[in-house]
């Protein structure tokens, strides 16, 4: 047997590209199948994860997968904004906790999320380093963002502006970093955290600058109009773009606390009876919707499933291909090899013999291709993004 491994390896060596496209081939038609199945599986177990820890989500009515994955993976969502007073409502309820959260706005290319820190509490995050957001203006960056950006506590990050060449817009805003996230392997590590009212303040809902009402605090061209209760001001007027100890009391609204926008609400009920009533009685509106993340995730994995039996016969039809092309490459050389097999059997060997010097080759082959498609497959898991930040 020895001598037929060795004589099968010379032939395989010495037939060197015909060898090295069989094996590419058929590592090619192991590997397709066996990465589909793999990034499936993690795909499924991120996406269920995620939405099996956030009972419901509530927003305005429209398309839910809009809805789900905005609040779950902070994507931007063509859905209109739900108001504060909504959140006010779901919390009257007293069935659980409810938490805001308002997207839209980013930091140096990382989504600015505003929340409250009930979902610090919910999602059991921690800092490594730093503090929660305490007052408006500090940021809470995820562990991602912080090692991109080499930020710690201390250091300032600067929104995104909304739009360069609207000066109507707000500009960008200063954002002080209290604090650094552990790492989570979720769309968390990839935020920048900040209260709900800092949000407002980078949408220019809420924004601080000097004394406008004493007399002689401005030029008399800044003001439009003055009355005993307000003052109105020009737009030229210089607003604050960082929040520091001296001019906290300078922020204010100009809009009712109750009409201020959120992207949605997360809600984590006390148990299912409140989750189940809860739903029931919110989803009446013809306005707004509540759903439930894991139902909404388990309808969007049902389109990604029948995607992969498609990958899956393409990957069946490529294996048979590369099959029936292996064994007419083999089927040749055996009749090419015709004279070499006669003298073989002319100084003793069996006719059995050859067929196992054949089989060896190809055995050896198979387990090239084999151990290729492992190796790529280790490599393509360890290399691929996460699919759920991707798609």
């Amino acid at each position: 047997m020895r001598g037929l491994v060795h004589l099968a390896g010379a032939h395989a060596r010495h037939h060197r590209w015909r060898s090295l496209l069989l094996t590419f081939c058929l590592t090619v038609a192991f590997l397709l199948p066996a990465t589909t199945r793999q990034l499936m599986v993690r795909y499924e177990r991120d996406l269920s994860a995620r939405a099996e820890a956030t009972p419901l989500v509530a927003g305005t009515r429209g398309n839910r997968f809009d809805l789900t994955l905005g609040a779950l993976y902070f994507r931007q969502s063509a859905l209109e904004p739900v108001h504060m007073g909504l959140l006010e409502e779901i919390q009257e309820s007293g069935r659980g906790v409810a938490v805001p959260l308002h997207t839209g706005h980013l930091a140096r290319e990382a989504t600015l999320v505003g929340t409250s820190l009930e979902y610090y509490e919910q999602r059991g995050l921690r800092t490594t380093a730093g503090s929660l957001p305490m007052m408006i203006g500090d940021a809470l960056v995820g562990s991602a963002v912080a090692a991109r950006l080499g930020l710690e506590p201390g250091d300032a990050l600067s929104s995104d502006p909304t739009n360069l060449y609207d000066i109507n817009q707000p500009g960008a805003t200063r954002l002080s970093v209290c604090g650094v996230l552990a790492p989570t392997a979720t769309p968390d590590d990839d935020a920048v955290f900040v209260d709900v009212k800092t949000a407002w303040m980078v949408s220019g809902l809420v924004h601080g600058h000097g004394d406008v009402t004493s007399p002689g605090a401005l030029e008399e061209d800044m003001i439009l109009s003055r009355s005993e209760d307000s003052v109105s001001v020009s737009p030229a007027l210089i607003e604050h773009d960082q929040v520091s100890e001296e001019n906290l009391w300078d922020f204010h609204l100009h809009a009712s606390p109750e009409e201020l926008p959120l992207t949605a609400i997360l809600y984590f009920p006390a148990d299912d009876k409140d989750k189940t009533i809860l739903k029931a009685e919110f989803n009446r509106s013809a306005v707004h919707q509540m759903v439930v993340p894991r139902k909404v995730v388990d309808e969007l994995l049902n389109y990604a499933f029948k995607i992969k039996r498609l990958l899956d016969g393409v990957a069946l039809v490529l294996l048979l291909s590369t099959l029936v092309f292996g064994g007419l490459v083999l089927s040749l050389t055996a009749r090419l090899r015709k004279e070499e097999f006669d003298m073989l059997h002319a100084i003793g060997c069996s006719r059995s013999a050859t067929w196992k010097l054949v089989a060896l080759e190809l055995a050896g082959i198979v387990t090239l291709a084999a151990a290729g498609a492992a190796a790529g497959l280790v490599l393509l898991i360890t290399l691929a993004p996460d699919l759920v930040r991707v798609f």
